[in-house]
């Protein structure tokens, strides 16, 4: 039985060389997946970041509007990232 192995589990022969080849497979679709997430979050640090102007540009706009029609209380962030709720 050179390079066969009998699954009892499965009641038949199968190659060793097909179980690592599915491993293989196994590893590469999870590496892609990491890879993809890796990038996602990359993304999303980079919009966090202070350099970024896209998400501050994207809160002025939202606090103009909530202060047309809150008068009370008005949520701004920060250019460090922090959240603060202000009286108007």
């Amino acid at each position: 039985m050179q390079g066969l192995m009998s699954y009892r589990r499965f009641g038949r022969a199968r190659s060793l060389r097909s179980d690592r080849a599915l491993a293989r497979a196994r590893l590469l679709c999870s590496d892609r997946a990491k890879h993809a997430f890796g990038c996602c979050v990359e993304t999303l640090f980079k919009l966090l970041s202070d350099d970024s102007r896209f998400l501050r540009k994207a809160f002025r706009k939202e606090e103009s509007i909530l202060k047309k029609y809150v008068s009370k209380k008005v949520s701004t962030f920060s250019s460090s990232g922090i959240w603060t709720l202000t009286s108007s």
